[in-house]
């Protein structure tokens, strides 16, 4: 189970520039929680829209990984069958 989401570490009346935001991703789990604690109709209906948007990412991020792996084999089959399996500098 995941950690509970965590406001900011330091407190909204800081200086602006000692403020830490949390990363994109954690801000809008942080939406849908609340969201859902709220049980209000439309706030249920946007939760419908974050879920979208963080499924989205979630598939973007698969085909990268995907995409990485496909060049690192292709670099490896080429560069090692090349070299005799010796190492590459």
């Amino acid at each position: 189970m995941d950690p509970p989401l965590a406001p900011p570490r330091t407190s909204p009346d800081a200086p602006a520039h000692t403020r830490v935001s949390p990363p994109p991703r954690r801000r809008i789990l942080h939406h849908i929680k609340l969201n859902h604690d709220s049980q209000r109709p439309e706030a249920l209906a946007k939760n419908f829209m974050l879920l979208s948007e963080v499924n989205a990412n979630i598939e973007s991020v698969q085909r990268l990984y995907v995409d990485i792996e496909r060049d690192y084999i292709s670099f490896m089959e080429n560069n090692v069958s090349k070299s005799g399996g010796k190492q590459i500098s």
